[in-house]
């Protein structure tokens, strides 16, 4: 169905104290982008014989960087760093006069693109530009870039759930979201960097959230997990499938679903039993066998469970176009690097992350995710088998 109409008032900005167990924000009925903030996302074809096209999510953060000037600043968390450009591309912005401050994962720090912008920048973090690796063994996952701009204008965020490295347009299929003007969200994110180059580790200050402009933005990881927790079993909790003779239709582009979130699946399950339209791939070798049965099991809420042929499909994203409990027309998706897996979300046996969920309701924008998941299923996927 067509949306309706949403409401003129704008949400109030605010960001939350940590808690020692955060509540799931509920699923939010809000208007599209005020005046002054943009937003648009950046979809990745590694089924495309175009360069443009397979590359297109490392190449708009590089983009970004090849705008700025001197008097701007540039601050990139990034897990890996290959992509044969990266290193050149911060180097030159650094001899532009531009603050260039990157933060790396431990893994992606012995790559040659690392080595050269370390060599390059150096490690001083009293210069004007540095590179610091993050410190406090947590595995830091979340891909972000923030851009100051000249004085009345907004700043650039972009958030991408693939990494600066060739293989994650070639062989993967990414995207990446940008929002220009959201004051709010680039301070949320500034704050996070800075957490995570003082190297620190407790769930209780990572595990932030805030409401801006344009999303819901939360960190991870949060002091405890489990279905109560999950930001995703928010959304999916918040659903009403059926409104007359149309039907809520719940999308997921999905890497993982480990045993930890092995409740997403069930969920999955009622909904289809509640008569929603469900729209799933993943990449099934990621995907927990048992997760898989739940969800190809014959009977009511059954689901036909799509698998990416070719590539891997590296994306994070759940959406939801139709109504939520309370019987409110929605049009909301949730992006950024948190997989559906347990580290992901807190504290487990083998470790943890840092990550970002970014939940965003522009109409446009949402409708992009929506249609390039309908058409990853279209033409790039299988039915899922039974293990």
């Amino acid at each position: 169905g067509t949306p309706s109409p949403r409401p003129s008032t704008s949400p109030a900005s605010s960001a939350s104290a940590p808690s020692a167990t955060p509540e799931p924000t509920p699923t939010p009925t809000l208007p599209s982008l005020p005046q002054g903030v943009t937003q648009r996302a950046v979809l990745g074809d590694p089924w495309s014989k175009s360069r443009r096209k397979v590359h297109a999510v490392a190449d708009s953060a590089l983009a970004l960087v090849n705008k700025a000037r001197r008097g701007h600043t540039l601050t990139l968390s990034m897990f890996n760093l290959t992509y044969p450009a990266a290193a050149g591309t911060l180097l030159r912005a650094a001899r532009r006069g531009v603050a260039v401050r990157v933060l790396l994962n431990s893994e992606g720090a012995r790559s040659r693109q690392a080595r050269a912008l370390i060599a390059g920048l150096g490690t001083n973090r009293k210069a004007k530009s540095w590179v610091v690796v993050r410190p406090g063994g947590v595995r830091m996952h979340s891909k972000f870039l923030l851009v100051t701009t000249r004085a009345g204008q907004g700043p650039t965020v972009w958030v991408s759930s693939g990494n600066l490295t060739t293989s994650n347009g070639r062989d993967q299929a990414n995207e990446a979201l940008i929002t220009v003007g959201d004051r709010p969200l680039y301070d949320f994110l500034m704050t996070q960097f800075t957490l995570m180059r003082k190297g620190v580790t407790s769930p209780r200050v990572l595990g932030r959230s805030a409401t801006t402009a344009a999303t819901v933005v939360r960190a991870f990881p949060i002091p405890e997990g489990g279905a109560a927790n999950d930001p995703v079993m928010a959304v999916l909790n918040d659903i009403t499938c059926r409104d007359g003779s149309q039907r809520t239709v719940v999308r997921m582009a999905q890497l993982f679903l480990t045993v930890e979130r092995l409740y997403v699946s069930q969920r999955l399950r009622e909904l289809a039993a509640q008569g929603c339209d469900l729209r799933i791939v993943g990449h099934m070798r990621g995907w927990n066998e048992k997760a898989i049965k739940r969800l190809l099991g014959r009977g009511n809420g059954h689901v036909d469970l799509r698998s990416t042929n070719g590539r891997i499909l590296h994306t994070k994203i759940t959406s939801v176009d139709g109504w939520n409990a309370a019987g409110e027309r929605i049009d909301i998706a949730l992006v950024g690097s948190h997989n559906l897996t347990g580290r992901a979300l807190t504290v487990t046996p083998e470790g943890v992350n840092d990550e970002l969920s970014l939940r965003i309701w522009d109409e446009r924008t949402v409708d992009t995710y929506n249609r390039w998941i309908d058409r990853v299923i279209a033409k790039h996927s299988d039915r899922a088998r039974l293990p």
